[in-house]
């Protein structure tokens, strides 16, 4: 914002012409925004009026209306177990991509175990 006594007309004409422009082009960025606010507020009265349940539910607590990433339904978030799809999104084995590795299973030969593995003798 500017000061107000860099606001004060000048003996410069060319000053007092770029102080002019640089009002004018702050006044119509403010014009602009409260039209822009103006509008979104008239979109969100339209959405209201076409579903009257979300203007009840709305008006009851501001954010109520979630919608649910998992499903898409609205109500909801998908960290709720209400949610139809939370325990398939949310069952570990369900989650899993590939397979976890495992251990190769060659028996031929006995001399190829580690040497963390202890032979039994006997067997």
């Amino acid at each position: 914002m500017i000061s107000a006594e860099a606001l004060e007309p000048t003996d410069d004409v060319e000053k007092n012409a770029r102080m002019k422009k640089r009002i004018q082009d702050q006044l119509a960025k403010l014009k602009r925004n409260a039209e822009r606010r103006r509008q979104r507020q008239l979109t969100k009265q339209a959405a209201l009026a076409e579903n009257p349940v979300l203007g009840l539910i709305r008006g009851k607590r501001e954010g109520a209306m979630r919608r649910c990433g998992n499903c898409g339904q609205l109500g909801h978030m998908k960290t709720n177990k209400n949610c139809p799809k939370f325990y398939l999104m949310n069952d570990p084995l369900h989650n899993l991509t590939e397979l976890p590795p495992t251990l190769p299973t060659d028996t031929s030969s006995s001399s190829q175990t580690s040497p963390n593995v202890k032979e039994i003798k006997g067997l």
